[in-house]
């Protein structure tokens, strides 16, 4: 990875929203070569969309740009509904929507605290 593909040195820079489909709060960047719409929706739950001209964006960028974009308390994925609900309006583009279920955040809590104090057990088991 050259320095300018690592995502920790893209600007972010907010655009325009040019839009009258998004919500009013929605707010629009440019991350190096990438896209980022980012706001609160229904019910004030974070959404982020990030995209890329020619290639869906790594993890490093969504990471990078969900850090810079969303306040680090909320918890985020990268939902999978059923497949008769999926649509696509760019091909490039990812989504983490913020999530609200006290169990699973709970859950989430719990077991990266343990694979935290046992990472290199974990790791030598994965192999």
């Amino acid at each position: 990875m050259t320095m300018s593909d690592d995502p920790r040195t893209y600007e972010l820079t907010e655009r325009p929203q040019n839009s009258t489909f998004l919500y009013p709060q929605t707010k629009s960047f440019s991350f190096g070569p990438c896209s980022i719409l980012v706001g609160q929706e229904n019910e004030g739950r974070w959404h982020m969309s990030i995209a890329h001209p020619s290639r869906l964006p790594t993890l490093e960028e969504m990471k990078e740009a969900r850090k810079r974009t969303v306040p680090p308390e909320v918890f985020l994925c990268q939902p999978f509904p059923p497949r008769k609900y999926w649509f696509s309006l760019h091909d490039y583009c990812l989504h983490l929507w913020e999530i609200r279920d006290p169990s699973l955040i709970e859950q989430w809590k719990t077991e990266g605290e343990f694979a935290k104090k046992h990472l290199e057990e974990i790791r030598r088991q994965l192999k």
